[in-house]
């Protein structure tokens, strides 16, 4: 299985993984924009055979993955509401994400202020319903596209 933490700072899913999951033999693809948590992780985790780092230029965007394949997961959680363009990011995973893989994601509604973008908060709504037309939620819920959304998981669906 191939899972993909995409804006993982410290990565705390891979955390877990290698805490109690590792007998799974999965691989996984940590990606982030060059950070100090980004780093550390890459530093704590260098040996691990089963982990790619993936560095996301942070000047631009339009392939941050690079030649990275298909995923079976991809983790996108507190990220959401930080990217200035978060449909394409969006739709950009869900390309990489194999027909009946799961997206684990949320998308918390803030000002956009701080870290926190404020195309964000604009294109939330058209975000999550792209999401939502290509995914089925198999766990968590949305009530409220207007409000903000706690850990979900999707599987997507055979889009044609």
């Amino acid at each position: 299985m191939r899972i993909l933490e995409y804006g993982c700072s410290l990565a705390p899913y891979y955390y877990c993984y290698r805490e109690f999951f590792s007998h799974l033999n999965c691989k996984w693809s940590l990606a982030d924009i060059p950070n100090f948590p980004f780093h550390y992780a890459k530093y704590l985790y260098r040996n691990d055979p089963d982990v790619e780092f993936i560095t996301i230029n942070d000047v631009d965007f339009t392939n941050p993955l690079g030649e990275a394949s298909e995923f079976d997961v991809i983790l996108l959680t507190t990220v959401l509401e930080h990217l200035d363009d978060p449909l394409f990011i969006s739709g950009y995973l869900l390309k990489r994400l194999k027909t009946g893989g799961l997206l684990v994601f949320d998308y918390i509604k803030s000002e956009g202020k701080g870290l926190d973008h404020p195309r964000a908060l604009e294109m939330r709504q058209e975000c999550l319903r792209s999401i939502l037309a290509q995914t089925q939620i198999v766990n968590g819920k949305i009530n409220d596209i207007n409000e903000s959304i706690s850990l979900c998981i999707a599987k997507k669906k055979n889009v044609l």
